[in-house]
């Protein structure tokens, strides 16, 4: 009887089964590549269209009392000389005699009642700038500010009064309160400091005190940014040049939000006539993106800003990215209530 033929077993070599461990790792590789690139693209359109809810909001407030408000209460910061501290100080009373007109207080209670609101007339950023004004008002048009708890402030003692927040009027905003945090520049600050709004899916961590209104901010992404146009200009040049001077956030050196970068308005690279700036042009107030409103700035999936200001001052130049920083690129990521795009890098000739 005749067997049958034998057949050698068929196997992997060891140079095939490298070769599907290989292509494997290429496709999964790709996988997760597109995998990410989807999440970030996911996040930066979150971010980009709170952003624009945030902007609505603020022309709905400027519908309501008549102007947009100030980013800078610091009106008593000491490392600026009496006349921007006036500058300041001046715009705050103005907005605020516009708002509510039946509140006309004096220097003293004006500072009181802002610094039981939480703000640092030392320090206030304009991180804090957008959760203070949009989050509303008491119903009081004769003490319109309430306390950082939403308590009613008295007017004479300055002392919150009661123990139940007060339902606010006008609350232009809703915030999502698990993104609200506050950051004090250091332990001698005020022990409620007005908080930050980070951005949606923000990469932050924050400690729970129970003396505190909020959470306390502790590393991780930065807050969104305001800067109205009354303040895209820091007071004057510094000298030698002629130049305007952008207003600068979170300073290198002593950073408030670390790691973060430098956030600051942004100029155009075309004014309000059409024509082309060249550095040496930037010296008036159409010059700036947004001229006659205001920036929103919330940094990307990196956690940046964007790195320091250039030496001579220059601002950072929209669209065509000039004075961005090329190297990191933490600017291309960034989204703005000015540009359409979800990132700033998308606006790139």
């Amino acid at each position: 009887m005749l067997l049958p033929p034998k057949h050698p077993r068929r196997g992997f070599t060891l140079t095939e089964l490298l070769v599907v461990i290989a292509i494997i790792a290429i496709l999964a590789s790709l996988g997760t590549v597109a995998v990410m690139r989807a999440l970030g693209t996911a996040r930066a359109t979150a971010i980009k269209t709170e952003l624009d809810q945030i902007d609505a909001a603020m022309k709905r407030y400027k519908e309501t009392y008549g102007s947009y408000p100030p980013c800078n209460l610091a009106f008593r910061d000491p490392t600026v000389d009496a006349a921007e501290q006036n500058r300041r100080r001046q715009a705050v009373k103005q907005h605020l005699a516009m708002a509510f007109q039946r509140y006309n207080p004096d220097d003293a209670r004006l500072r009181r009642d802002l610094e039981a609101a939480g703000i640092d007339l030392e320090n206030f950023r304009p991180d804090q700038a957008i959760v203070f004004w949009l989050q509303g008002f008491s119903a009081d048009p004769t003490a319109p500010i309430l306390s950082v708890k939403g308590l009613p402030i008295d007017p004479v003692s300055g002392n919150e009064v009661g123990t139940t927040p007060q339902k606010r009027t006008n609350n232009f905003f809703e915030f999502d309160q698990t993104r609200l945090a506050g950051r004090t520049i250091d332990t001698g600050a005020l022990p409620n400091p007005a908080p930050s709004y980070f951005p949606v899916n923000a990469r932050y961590t924050t400690s729970t005190n129970p003396t505190m209104a909020f959470p306390v901010w502790e590393s991780g992404a930065p807050p969104i940014v305001y800067f109205d146009s009354r303040f895209y200009e820091f007071a004057a040049p510094v000298a030698p040049s002629t130049e305007a001077r952008p207003n600068q956030f979170n300073l290198p050196g002593t950073p408030i939000f670390t790691d973060a970068g430098v956030a600051a308005p942004y100029w155009h690279d075309r004014n309000g006539n059409g024509s082309t700036c060249a550095n040496e042009d930037f010296n008036s107030q159409e010059d700036w993106a947004n001229p006659d409103s205001f920036q929103l700035i919330a940094a990307g999936g990196d956690g940046k800003y964007g790195q320091d200001p250039p030496p001579n001052d220059f601002a950072r130049r929209y669209p065509s990215g000039i004075n961005y920083d090329l190297v990191t690129m933490t600017d291309d990521d960034n989204a703005t209530n000015f540009s359409s795009a979800a990132k700033l890098g998308d606006d790139l000739p």
